[in-house]
């Protein structure tokens, strides 16, 4: 990531050509660009990139910890979002996953508020969240639009509302949806070693 960066720094701005990689001349850059340029505002600032990277790993856990403690409060009950963060904050398999995996936090919190704004019936805000969800990681937003179509399914007012987000959502992320899309033959699925190990706390399942 923080090649990237250096790249859209040499470059003036987001380019779609990945120029620092496979010289001489580059491949497509099909990632979600918003960490980018987030972390390449901080590193205009004059800060080095290693400080980039530890001041966005310092700030996303405490966010993410808010973020999901807000919306279950508001959404549901005081009482389950306290025990949801204190799940959360008790597992530090989840906090590594969430520092190292920043893009993907990112695009969490930002379908989780589009969750949140959903039940609000505020259509502005929560097409511009699931939108920022797709400029900050592929997957995400897909796997939250399936999971929220599953939850109003049987709710009418709710699936328009639904509906009228994932088209708004759709035409602001367009552009790079159709990046991605035109240069999809480059992509390729691999199994992230992440996966490849669990972690059984104790102390959840006392708890629990």
């Amino acid at each position: 990531h923080l090649s990237v960066v250096r790249g859209f720094y040499d470059a003036g701005g987001w380019v779609g050509t990945a120029f620092w990689e496979y010289a001489p001349f580059g491949r497509p850059h099909l990632y979600p660009p918003l960490i980018h340029i987030l972390e390449l505002s901080v590193y205009k600032l004059g800060y080095e990139l290693i400080s980039v990277a530890r001041l966005f790993d310092f700030l996303i856990y405490p966010i993410f910890l808010f973020g999901t403690w807000f919306v279950i409060r508001r959404t549901f009950s005081a009482s389950l979002a306290f025990f949801n963060l204190f799940l959360i904050f008790s597992s530090y398999s989840l906090y590594l996953s969430i520092i190292n995996n920043i893009p993907f936090s990112l695009a969490f919190l930002f379908c989780f508020f589009t969750f949140y704004f959903l039940e609000q019936r505020r259509l502005l805000i929560a097409f511009l969240s699931l939108t920022f969800a797709f400029y900050s990681h592929s997957l995400v937003p897909w796997l939250f639009i399936l999971a929220l179509f599953l939850y109003v399914f049987f709710d009418r007012q709710g699936m328009k509302f639904l509906l009228k987000i994932v088209f708004c959502a759709f035409l602001a992320a367009s552009p790079l949806l159709y990046h991605q899309l035109k240069f999809i033959s480059f992509v390729r699925l691999v199994k992230v070693p992440d996966f490849y190990f669990a972690v059984v706390s104790l102390f959840l399942f006392v708890f629990a």
